[in-house]
């Protein structure tokens, strides 16, 4: 074997190898994220009224930008905050409507309760003794209690509001929960519907009241008066359901901002009304929220106003409230490698609307 021991064969392998180098970095400072330049201003300071837009004036044109107004749940320090330091009252409040085919069924009932428990371990096991009836009339049960939608006269009967004070459990992790429980019942039945499935056949009406449940709203209030509200039913109280006694377990639904009882159940007949025994036992069915922490929070998360290559040379925003102001704008230039990012804030003074 032969060996290669030339000492200049050497030497222009290791200047290949430092231009390949020189080529490699090279190309990565090209691809380099540009400084931030951006600069912000008021376009008229001394002219900012409440209900009316300000409009911003941009110096530069960086990649992205954010803003934070520096109102209430808007603003930059609080872009990191989980955890309130302190909460001043805690409330809850709703609205509901119930429907039902026949108004001697049910009229009176308290067919649905809403409940509360700080020692529920989540585990899917519903314990009724573990909850506290929030809607229980009872003076003894609660001091203030929450209403609830009861049928008097009609077949229909909506509650538009209704509030309690929850501030005993302001300081306490605790699960909120809508509790469906509807007797059987009383033993009259309509009768001739037909059934669109088979046009000789007829059943009673035998479904339980239908309840819908919206404007749901867990409101913290802090000590400067500021309000966080939890309003989102599937991904604030993440509600599931469980059933305790049912057989059914259809049209029991929930989406973000309303909840749906529905039990769907009738008698097939042949011209006669039968006994329909999956009526004979109370129904019971829980819709239940993950554990709420009344000192948790979400980060204020500011709105994006630019994420394109597009030139942004202005901004408006309109404050609703006089006062003193600091908004911020997180400015950024990107690239699949690097960032640069930098803050500007400016101090915006609104007068009363005019």
């Amino acid at each position: 074997m032969k060996t290669n021991n030339n000492p200049t064969s050497g030497k222009r392998l290791a200047q290949l190898l430092a231009l390949c180098l020189l080529a490699t970095f090279s190309s990565c400072d090209r691809d380099g994220t540009e400084s931030v330049e951006f600069g912000v201003n008021v376009q008229t300071p001394d002219a900012v009224y409440a209900g009316q837009p300000v409009t911003f004036e941009f110096d530069g044109n960086p990649d992205y930008i954010a803003f934070y107004s520096g109102e209430k749940n808007d603003r930059y320090a609080n872009r990191d905050r989980t955890t309130l330091p302190e909460v001043d009252s805690l409330g809850l409040s709703y609205s509901a409507k119930m429907q039902y085919a026949e108004n001697y069924d049910y009229l009176g009932d308290r067919i649905l309760r809403v409940m509360i428990s700080d020692t529920y371990d989540g585990s899917g096991e519903i314990n009724p003794e573990e909850w506290h009836d929030l809607t229980d009339p009872d003076p003894a049960v609660n001091e203030e209690y929450l209403k609830s939608v009861i049928l008097e006269t009609s077949t229909t009967a909506k509650l538009p509001y209704a509030a309690v004070n929850l501030s005993q459990y302001k300081d306490k992790d605790f699960y909120l929960a809508f509790r469906y429980l509807a007797e059987p019942h009383t033993g009259i039945k309509s009768e001739g519907h037909t059934l669109p499935s088979d046009p000789k056949k007829t059943y009673s009406y035998d479904n339980r009241p239908r309840i819908d449940i919206t404007e749901l709203k867990l409101v913290k209030r802090e000590p400067d008066k500021n309000l966080i509200v939890v309003e989102d039913m599937v991904r604030e109280f993440v509600f599931t359901p469980h059933f305790v006694t049912s057989k059914v377990q259809n049209n029991f639904t929930v989406s973000n901002y309303s909840m749906m009882f529905q039990p769907q159940e009738y008698v097939v007949t042949d011209g006669k009304i039968t006994v329909n025994e999956s009526q004979d036992y109370d129904i019971d069915v829980w819709m239940v929220s993950q554990k709420l922490s009344p000192h948790s929070v979400e980060p204020d998360r500011g709105t994006p106003i630019k994420g394109t290559n597009a030139r942004l040379g202005i901004y408006q925003h309109t404050y609703n409230e006089p006062g003193t102001y600091t908004a911020t704008f997180i400015v950024t230039n990107a690239n699949k490698w690097n960032s640069e990012q930098t803050v500007r804030e400016v101090t915006v003074e609104v007068k009363p609307a005019q």
